[in-house]
């Protein structure tokens, strides 16, 4: 989730139930991160960061994956530039202006 924070809270409390219950080191811990973070995302809450942090995550996958083409077709990923420009333009306005992130501490 690069655009989100999970809450350490209940990370934590999953860590403690897969070693517990599930017998698992930190090795497998880690492994059922890469592996199967879904099983993750059912257990654990999650917040849009705050403007500034959403903004340097934001671009950092625009900036990874901006130039990226296809493999089937050779095409780039935003083959048409300009409109896809004009998207980009305006998630980071509504990025700056705080339309996106959550409320803090707010349930």
């Amino acid at each position: 989730d690069a655009l989100f924070v999970l809450n350490q809270d209940d990370l934590d409390e999953c860590f403690q139930v897969l070693r517990e219950k599930h017998n698992l080191d930190d090795d497998g811990i880690k492994d059922k991160l890469r592996y199967n973070f879904d099983w993750f995302l059912r257990r654990v809450r999650r917040l849009v960061p705050d403007p500034i942090e959403l903004e340097k995550r934001y671009m950092a996958v625009f900036n990874e994956f901006k130039d990226i083409k296809c493999a089937n077709t050779g095409k780039r990923l935003f083959s048409d530039y300009k409109a896809a420009m004009k998207v980009h333009r305006s998630t980071l306005k509504h990025i700056k202006r705080n339309c996106l992130s959550d409320v803090p501490f707010v349930p």
